[in-house]
């Protein structure tokens, strides 16, 4: 390569993941959340555009249309509340709009809407069948840049933009027969080539997925295999995950590529700073630099983004300040790591009623039938604000959210008595891999929402043995055990029985890879949304959560302490686990109450 005549310079500005949380004001806890919040974001932005030496490009990494009330309620209401997030995107001109997984979680038609609203061009080169009305696979950004000779010249700059495949097994509901995505590396390399036979100078890629591995090239999490296999790539933005890159490693590339990847709920801001050098062959990458901003101690939230969003959050908490019943007890999720509640059992009793009014005259009505629940909301990387905690009084609609905060409609599969204890052991792998000794009881790699337990069987569980599966759901170790029984009534369950469970439209569909889940299921689809059937289930009358003993518990060889992280509120309910023997440790830097415990 002939050394550069003069250098010019491009910052790329990058969003990932803001999952509707539009502003700092929490609609559905009502509090402000600190640290989050797009309106507290735009500062930095707003920073880092103007002070760029050359040209910038905002982009726009997905995952931003669900994720809060305010969500749901203008996916639900579009003629009434309208969408402030395409507003938002036209008024800070962003340049280009990738799209993620969950940006798909309210159907086709939806997205198409969105999309028709949003004047920057909206990209996903992942599709290997249907797609989405006005979204392209790619597009080429023309910039004037100034060199260091004094000279202007123009730039291409490629976007492209891919997400994992497996966005077609979680929307199964609204994609099935319709779109079905490519595995991420190939896609990725077919977008670059593309971009680069039409004379792309540099490629910018919007990758919605994790760091991952290089084995990982199909799975969910590809982009380090991307860095290492795609060959032409400048510049990559990674997301799906929340997580931050850079991170503490003090890295700031992978493979020579600078990336970023910048957390969950507009915490921050990713900048690339790409130093690119003239030749008379053209451009090339001379150096760059990475890193992530996040908002300064006395910005405060952008007024124009309040005046964008003020209709849709006052129609939204409108909305959850309903009354749909009341309850005689608290209901929260602060030890959903140590037993199942009523929270749970509240869900799982909606989940089997609906099911049992579907099946009812066909064969399956005389299966047994069970629920398979997870405790979603429970800490984790949405933080120590992440419980549901419902006093005894009025049960508003906003507590029903709190429970239900993902758009799933509910399914049930028909399983086999052996297939369900394999169910059970991959919903083991939420306990850590060597919790015993004072360690932590919870795998921090493995979200709440896989910790699937069957209501209507009881499980005893020995966290301290090693695990079947890992955190993504394969299979690591055909012979370990962890299950030490799974009973129906009285006995150990009949492996060759069948039973019906209920789940949400996620599990389903395949979502965390949970065994027993082929081709051959026999599945039954309702259209009835979760959240609507819960509202529907409490407004019956007063929720009694009195009588409600767990689903499953721990068996061990011998007590040993470990520790567990929650909300520092749950120091009230300590007596609800006086069973375990807990001691206070510590609140840690993340925030969350560390309590050791014995089992």
């Amino acid at each position: 390569m002939n050394s550069p005549l003069a250098f010019a310079d491009l910052r790329i500005l990058a969003t990932s993941d803001v999952h509707m949380h539009l502003t700092s004001w929490d609609a559905l806890h009502q509090r402000h959340e600190e640290g989050r919040g797009f309106d507290i974001l735009v500062s930095a932005l707003l920073r880092a555009r103007s002070t760029a030496k050359g040209a910038c490009i905002l982009l726009d990494n997905g995952d931003s249309l669900q994720g809060t009330p305010v969500g749901t309620h203008c996916a639900a209401h579009p003629n009434k509340a309208g969408h402030p997030w395409p507003d938002i995107l036209n008024a800070l001109d962003y340049d280009a709009v990738g799209l993620g997984n969950h940006d798909f979680d309210f159907g086709v038609p939806f997205l198409e809407r969105i999309v028709r609203y949003t004047n920057a061009p909206t990209l996903c080169a992942s599709f290997s069948q249907g797609g989405v009305d006005g979204v392209a696979p790619s597009v080429i950004l023309t910039r004037d840049v100034t060199l260091s000779d004094g000279k202007t010249r123009s730039i291409k700059i490629g976007v492209t933009s891919v997400l994992p495949p497996q966005t077609a097994i979680w929307n199964q509901r609204f994609l099935a027969g319709l779109i079905e995505f490519d595995d991420g590396v190939p896609a990725a390399q077919r977008a670059v080539v593309d971009l680069q036979e039409n004379g792309a100078d540099i490629v910018v890629m919007l990758c919605h997925s994790g760091l991952g591995t290089r084995q990982a090239a199909d799975d969910e999490n590809f982009g380090v295999s991307l860095a290492h296999e795609v060959e032409g790539v400048d510049a990559l933005v990674l997301g799906h995950t929340h997580q931050r890159f850079p991170s503490v490693d003090g890295r700031t590339d992978l493979n020579g590529i600078p990336a970023v990847m910048s957390g969950y709920a507009a915490e921050a801001l990713g900048q690339i700073d790409l130093s690119l050098g003239w030749t008379e062959s053209g451009w090339h990458t001379a150096g760059h630099n990475a890193k992530l901003l996040t908002p300064r101690d006395g910005d405060v939230p952008a007024p124009s983004i309040g005046a964008l969003t003020e209709s849709a959050v006052k129609q939204t908490e409108a909305e959850l300040d309903r009354t749909l019943a009341n309850t005689n007890a608290g209901l929260h999720t602060y030890f959903g790591m140590l037993m199942s509640g009523p929270s749970d059992a509240l869900v799982a009793r909606t989940m089997m009623d609906v099911i049992k009014e579907q099946v009812a005259g066909s064969d399956l009505a005389d299966l047994p039938l069970l629920a398979s629940v997870a405790p979603v909301t429970m800490g984790g990387v949405s933080g120590p604000g992440n419980y549901v905690d419902i006093p005894p009084g009025p049960v508003q609609a906003r507590h029903i959210a709190m429970l239900t905060p993902f758009s799933n409609a509910i399914w049930a599969l028909v399983l086999t008595g052996a297939e369900l204890i394999q169910w059970v052991e991959r919903a083991s792998v939420f306990f850590g891999p060597a919790c015993g000794g004072n360690g932590r009881l919870v795998n921090p790699d493995v979200p709440s929402f896989n910790f699937d337990m069957l209501h209507g069987l009881k499980a005893d569980i020995d966290p301290f043995r090693p695990a079947m599966f890992d955190a993504s759901g394969q299979v690591i170790n055909p012979n370990a055990r962890r299950v030490r029984r799974l009973s129906y009534g009285d006995a150990p369950i009949d492996e060759n029985a069948k039973f019906l469970v209920a789940m949400t439209s996620f599990r389903g569909a395949g979502g965390g890879n949970f065994p027993g889940i082929t081709k051959h299921t026999q599945v039954v689809r309702t259209n009835h949304d979760l959240c609507e059937a819960v509202h529907r289930s409490v407004a019956r009358g007063t929720i009694s959560p009195d009588h409600c003993p767990t689903v499953w518990g721990f068996v061990t060889e011998r007590p040993t302490r470990v520790f567990i992280e929650t909300s520092p509120h749950a120091k009230a309910h300590l007596d609800e686990i006086a069973a375990f023997e807990p001691q206070l440790i510590k609140e840690n830097e993340a925030g969350f109450l560390e309590v050791s415990v014995l089992i």
